[in-house]
């Protein structure tokens, strides 16, 4: 990232962009761009699924159609699944209830993994 592929180049091509690198807190990729909306830490995303009780973040999906993550690791599949899952699927769990809401007016239908080497 940011040698190979810019951020901006990300963000014409997708409606958001998540960096998977498996951290427990988030970090800056001094990347141009990524302050910007639509660019978010996989931290987040699954703190907010999860439903962290201090995490105040809420993802609006409706206007996300192209989706590209960052990674290819366990959390990085996790948040293709949970994204892809059928809402009725998840409703079975422990999601938090605004989470399922959210997730039932997403508009994802493309997620793209990025990485530097294959899926182990």
């Amino acid at each position: 990232m940011g040698r190979d592929i810019e951020i901006q180049k990300l963000q014409e091509l997708y409606s958001a962009v998540v960096f998977s690198y498996g951290a427990e807190s988030d970090r800056d990729m001094k990347l141009q761009g990524e302050e910007k909306g639509g660019v978010f830490s996989s931290r987040q995303l699954v703190n907010w699924y999860n439903g962290l009780v201090d995490f105040d973040i809420d993802f609006d999906f409706s206007k996300v159609r192209d989706f590209s993550i960052i990674g290819n690791g366990n959390v990085s599949m996790d948040i293709a699944r949970i994204l892809l899952t059928d809402v009725k699927d998840l409703e079975k769990y422990d999601m938090p209830q605004r989470c399922i809401e959210r997730l039932k007016d997403s508009a994802v239908k493309n997620i793209s993994l990025i990485a530097r080497r294959g899926i182990t």
